[in-house]
């Protein structure tokens, strides 16, 4: 009895040890880790970090930096991303959105990609949500999987407006407080509107004033 207990106890043990070998680390996206700086994803893509597009920069700086991956032998291995977004908050990465080729994805079945990237990954939490959501840069989506821990989360989705299956690989803090930044900058912009529109006024006149001036000394019969 005490030996079959062992032997049980013993598999038990090899199976957690097997599961956490086997866990994934959902905070990288290929070689890139969420929360590395722009400075560093930029060398690992070999990309200038000027090339960053400033997507906001009050109340706090959001930055976007496109990279498109080319397969190192193109001749055995096909490239399956198009395209991949990276996401910076004040400077660190707290969102990467890879966009799949149509054609590599091409006849691929939902659970054919599903096990791709669980291969990567591990089991996917959630599966075949329907419905819309905005995971994607396009904005309405149906979610496909999930693959997601306390810190971190993985979403596999199709885009609707261009039905192009996309992976959004995020740190839900960061993504959070990059959200809720967005919105107060919406909002001041649009307590600003109305200053900017007198400011923005006022020089037309200006500038037409000094046109006026300039022309009434050159004016002739």
């Amino acid at each position: 009895m005490n030996k079959l207990r062992t032997i049980t106890i013993c598999l038990a043990a090899s199976l957690l040890l097997t599961s956490l070998v086997h866990a994934q680390d959902l905070s990288k996206y290929r070689h890139f880790s969420l929360g590395t700086n722009l400075a560093e994803i930029s060398k690992q893509a070999d990309l200038r970090a000027s090339n960053a597009t400033t997507i906001q920069r009050s109340p706090a700086t959001i930055r976007e930096l496109e990279w498109r991956p080319v397969s190192l032998n193109v001749l055995t291995r096909r490239e399956p991303v198009e395209k991949v977004i990276f996401s910076f908050y004040n400077g660190t990465l707290f969102k990467v959105i890879a966009t799949y080729d149509s054609d590599a994805t091409a006849g691929l079945t939902d659970a054919d990609i599903i096990a791709a990237i669980s291969s990567t990954y591990g089991p996917a939490n959630k599966a075949a949500e329907k419905g819309p959501h905005s995971d994607t840069m396009y904005g309405a989506a149906e979610s496909i999987a999930r693959w997601e821990d306390a810190q971190y989360s993985v979403a596999l989705s199709r885009e609707s407006f261009l039905n192009a299956l996309t992976l959004v690989v995020l740190a839900k803090q960061l993504d959070a407080q990059a959200e809720a930044s967005m919105i107060e900058s919406a909002k001041q912009a649009q307590a600003d509107a109305p200053q900017r529109e007198e400011a923005r006024t006022k020089k037309a006149t200006d500038d037409l004033e000094v046109v006026r001036q300039t022309n009434l000394k050159s004016i002739r019969p």
